[in-house]
């Protein structure tokens, strides 16, 4: 389980021998390879022979990393990455792509992935990339720019400011992702091409497969900063004195997200043509997809005592992990702990006040399934008061040895059969060790080391199924 306590498309993709400038504030400086370029050329001169891997709609296997600070802080929230996903795969809809994600989502502490620059960014990629997937890394700073994709790692980076739910920034990535280049190719950085590009789309004076980005079905762009739709910038023309304006409304350009609403024909079928080329990502097992229904919450209903400050729930079939976040009544929108877990319970751990109301917002999530939650909002009230538990008010539960030097034992009887978060917590209430166990009747028992505590008094606290219980340990080296 992870605790988490606590705008516009640009982008920048770089080579191991290439890094180029940004054009402008978190701007994106993504100049081709003429071996790309090339390929494309090629491609649709051919008639595109090979435009699909397979017959329907081409699943793809994403994991993503949250990169956060050394000292576990500014992580990216969780509550933008998934309407964010479910956006990206809207947008890429037509092409027949759809991404879902692989769990666990990973959480890297290090100040230097967190605002990298490239040689730290592709230590990064080289460190943490998962094999067969595409590997998507939201940080704070990629090397100054709202995002690039990584040719040499095979990777994306997203600036977490540039990434909002409604956000275009990660369709554009993964466009890059997927060979294709900027609609205005060779204007990056201020460049401008020694033939650039005609309007003319066919017939003599037609360019559009040897100039530009090389599709015939993407207009002439020479605008290769940012620009607000519909384009009133500086008149252009191209060099026979055609005048024309940019399409506002494909991913690759450089204008608004609100603007961009689709690929072309041609740039999808370059796209189908590459991940055809990545038999990697089309051979990985994939869930299902699931409808998931709203949870039943099973504790805390009204309240939550003091002696038991667990959020658990009943699972919910179809389900792998599950979003849970805590927020008073009185902001429901501000949230005091996030957690994303595969159990069904978690351990509250920020201070609550005696009285209080909360909310406890608990969102099932599978990874095909990311469009449409049902979320559970659980109103209760916080309470100093002791609570009693029925069904583990009569359980036997010995912690052995205790005083403990090197470890203890937590044994059970068979009241505690089902799924159990054991906690260690000191006398600050800070949890120092936890772990997830499953009591049977062939397993009563679990082990927690004690060798790295300090001298002192602890709290052993299991939770899960059916309740709740604590236990005092005294350890003593």
């Amino acid at each position: 389980m992870k605790t988490i306590l606590s705008l516009f498309v640009l982008c920048m993709a770089f080579s191991a021998s290439t890094f180029s400038q940004s054009i402008s504030e978190n701007g994106c400086g993504t100049p081709p390879s003429e071996a790309q370029l090339d390929r494309i050329s090629d491609f649709i001169s051919k008639g595109m022979p090979k435009a699909k891997g397979t017959a329907g709609m081409d699943s793809i296997p994403v994991t993503i990393h949250i990169v956060g600070k050394t000292n576990g802080t500014g992580y990216y929230e969780l509550e933008r990455l998934f309407p964010m996903l479910c956006k990206t795969n809207a947008d890429f809809a037509p092409t027949n792509f759809y991404f879902y994600v692989v769990w666990p989502i990973h959480y890297i502490n290090n100040d230097n992935y967190y605002e990298h620059d490239f040689f730290d960014g592709q230590q990064m990629m080289a460190a943490n990339n998962d094999a067969n997937t595409v590997n998507i890394y939201f940080v704070q700073d990629p090397a100054g720019n709202c995002g690039y994709y990584s040719p040499a790692m095979d990777a994306v980076a997203i600036g977490k400011n540039c990434a909002a739910p409604n956000s275009t920034t990660l369709t554009h990535e993964l466009g890059h992702f997927f060979d294709l280049p900027h609609t205005f190719s060779g204007w990056e950085n201020g460049n401008t091409p020694a033939t650039p590009e005609n309007v003319a789309r066919t017939g003599p004076n037609a360019n559009c497969n040897t100039r530009g980005d090389r599709f015939c079905d993407t207009d002439a762009d020479y605008v290769g900063n940012r620009w607000n739709c519909p384009y009133s910038g500086a008149p252009l023309t191209d060099p026979l004195g055609v005048p024309f304006r940019p399409d506002s409304s494909l991913y690759m350009s450089y204008t608004d997200d609100a603007c961009m609403s689709r690929f072309s024909p041609q740039q999808m079928a370059v796209m189908q043509n590459n991940l055809a080329s990545r038999p990697n990502l089309l051979n990985f097992s994939y869930p299902s997809f699931a409808a998931l229904d709203t949870p039943n919450v099973a504790y805390p209903v009204p309240l939550m005592y003091s002696n038991d400050r667990t959020i658990r729930w009943n699972p919910v079939p179809g389900a792998q992990y599950y979003l849970v976040q805590l927020a008073t009544q009185s902001v429901p929108s501000l949230y005091r702990e996030r957690w994303l877990t595969a159990s069904t319970s978690v351990q509250v751990t920020s201070q609550l006040f005696d009285n209080v109301n909360f909310y406890a917002y608990i969102t099932p999530l599978n990874g095909k399934n990311l469009c449409t939650p049902k979320t559970r909002r659980q109103l209760f009230t916080f309470t100093n008061a002791l609570g009693v538990n029925d069904v583990l008010s009569n359980a036997n539960v010995e912690v052995v040895p205790n005083p403990a030097a090197s470890s203890t034992e937590l044994r059970v009887d068979d009241n505690f059969k089902g799924n159990y978060t054991v906690y260690l917590m000191n006398m600050a209430g800070q949890i120092v060790n936890q772990q997830q166990v499953n009591f049977s009747s062939s397993n009563k028992v679990a082990t927690i080391a004690t060798s790295e505590l300090s001298n002192g008094i602890y709290t052993i606290r299991v939770a899960g199924d059916k309740g709740s219980i604590v236990k005092k340990l005294v350890v003593q080296h």
